[in-house]
């Protein structure tokens, strides 16, 4: 039996004080949706609380044509919370994906992504400034250092123009160059 993933809006319908046991979630909102307190959901009632059409029959174990407060239960415990809504949801990834899509180290990952978008910004606002060639910036992320000279260099011209252009330029970057930090200003 796979439940109607609506039922997980009912769910959220409950009120029920921390810490809380499922039964006790579970019993305001079956009081609230069995309209004629017989102990069971007829299909009228289960469509009432639902926003989407549920069938009784799918949540019906023993046949009865009705769902009780057993039978609910046993449906919001066989829902995955993590994928209740369709969604897959988000796994870590392993190394080997990792690894085809950041072939560099990660210091030098680091390195060459903070350059490229310094160079990014500064391209963006004023195109025609001199920036790093693409092989400076390459070099300067090979020694996956910004201490290295290849990255000092780089570091000074883009905090050059960063400062020309009013931008505040990265605290790791500006502390390399022997420059302060510019300040954006204030309002």
């Amino acid at each position: 039996m796979r439940p109607a993933p609506q039922l997980i809006a009912l769910a959220l319908l409950m009120g029920c004080p921390e810490p809380w046991r499922a039964e006790e979630a579970l019993a305001p909102s079956f009081a609230r949706l069995d309209q004629d307190a017989d102990g069971a959901l007829d299909q009228r009632e289960l469509q009432r609380g639902s926003p989407a059409p549920v069938s009784v029959a799918e949540l019906d174990a023993d046949g009865d044509e009705a769902v009780g407060p057993d039978e609910l239960l046993v449906a919001f415990r066989e829902l995955d919370p993590a994928g209740f809504d369709g969604v897959l949801t988000a796994v870590a990834p392993s190394p080997a994906d990792v690894e085809l899509f950041f072939p560099e180290p990660p210091r030098e990952r680091r390195v060459r992504v903070m350059f490229e978008f310094m160079v990014a910004q500064v391209r963006q606002i004023a195109p025609q400034t001199p920036l790093p060639s693409e092989q400076d910036l390459q070099a300067a992320a090979a020694t996956g250092s910004l201490d290295s000279p290849e990255a000092q260099a780089v570091a000074q011209q883009l905090a050059q123009a960063y400062q020309g252009l009013g931008l505040t330029v990265p605290p790791s970057v500006a502390a390399r160059t022997g420059q302060r930090a510019s300040q954006p200003p204030r309002p």
